[in-house]
């Protein structure tokens, strides 16, 4: 949970493929017995990449995509 502020609940999520985060949002709803929907939805990490490591538009180059896909090291 990151937040509730009447009526809007804010959370994160660690999942595996195949979740459907707008149906666990719709159950939760049927569960509660209020309903519930999404009105966002971010999706922060795709295995080993991350949304703070993307290149934005300003910055879109050839190189900065080429970059940005290196496989990371370790």
């Amino acid at each position: 949970l990151v937040d509730y502020t009447y009526p809007v609940v804010q959370f994160e999520s660690a999942v595996s493929s195949g979740t459907y985060i707008r149906t666990l949002a719709e159950d939760l709803g049927k569960i509660l017995g209020t309903g519930a929907y999404l009105s966002a939805l971010e999706r922060t990490v795709v295995g080993h990449y991350k949304l703070e490591d993307a290149v934005g538009l300003d910055n879109l180059t050839p190189e900065a995509v080429v970059k940005a896909l290196q496989p990371i090291a370790g």
